[in-house]
């Protein structure tokens, strides 16, 4: 089993841990944030369409 310590590259598993910086992060949330605003957009907009039936 892997050591785990802060100078560690390689998971347990084997694979490259992913290093994201400050700035990724913010975006990241931001294109999160933007997805879930469009998603409840077009949730509404059916349940909207389900009532008028």
């Amino acid at each position: 089993m892997a050591e785990n310590n802060k100078n560690s590259k390689i998971k347990s598993s084997g694979e490259l841990p992913y290093e994201i910086p400050v700035e990724g992060s913010l975006g990241l949330l931001a294109l999160g944030a933007a997805g879930i605003m469009e998603w409840r957009k077009v949730r509404n907009a059916k349940m909207r369409e389900n009532k008028a039936k």
